[in-house]
């Protein structure tokens, strides 16, 4: 995971060779996010099911880095309309009871 590239690389028009040295911001911040949030590719095979949960794991860490941008696009809209906070206020709940679950 932390070696392998996001994207292909570009390809010159003379067909050489790939140019690996340049990169857009995009390209480097999507880099960055899958080795902060992704799984070590080190601990995948190269078995077909481990290929596979390696490549599951890689779509939900874009998953979850889109949803972060969403949230935080939506987040001065919803600030002024208070119906717009409760399904947020209802998913910190649910995650707050998940990660500290009372004893009963």
């Amino acid at each position: 995971m932390q070696n392998q590239p996001l994207f292909s690389l570009k390809i010159p028009e003379d067909n050489k060779a790939p140019v690996q040295g340049r990169r857009n911001v995009f390209q480097r911040v999507a880099q960055s996010w899958l080795r902060f949030s992704g799984p070590n590719r080190d601990r995948f095979s190269s078995s077909l099911e481990d290929q596979e949960r390696l490549r599951r794991s890689r779509v939900l860490s874009a998953v979850f880095l889109l949803l972060i941008v969403a949230l935080l696009i939506e987040a001065p809209i919803a600030f002024f309309v208070p119906t717009y906070w409760i399904p947020v206020a209802a998913l910190l709940v649910l995650v707050h009871e998940r990660a500290n679950p009372s004893v009963v």
